[in-house]
């Protein structure tokens, strides 16, 4: 099988998600200290343990999510240095073996 594809451009998509990642966990920062000052402001009572309880539920799932595309981007990245070295060694490959053949085999099959 065959993988066509532009390193480019999965570096590109790789730093653009990444940005969409740190954007994340900036608007959960945010979020998180809005919180501490809403919660701080003298709210008691069973109804502001349960409210807590449930923002302190989402805001794991939240984080997660956002640790989650970090990691995504982390195999982006991963995933393209790999194919830039395959690219690489195949071509290494090819210049050694076309350097191997006659010239007039290789007239015959187009690659000189």
């Amino acid at each position: 099988m065959i993988i066509r594809g532009e390193f480019g451009a999965l570096a590109h998509e790789a730093g653009r998600l990444d940005d969409i990642g740190d954007r994340i966990d900036g608007r959960l920062a945010r979020e998180r200290a809005d919180m501490e000052e809403f919660l701080g402001a003298g709210w008691t009572g069973a109804s502001a343990s349960q409210f807590r309880a449930a923002f302190d539920r989402w805001d794991a799932a939240a984080t997660e999510c956002a640790a989650d595309l970090h990691r995504l981007v982390d195999a982006i990245r991963a995933a393209t240095a790999d194919l830039v070295a395959g690219e690489q060694a195949n071509t290494e490959v090819t210049e050694v073996l076309a350097d191997s053949i006659p010239p007039s085999l290789a007239r015959m099959m187009g690659a000189r």
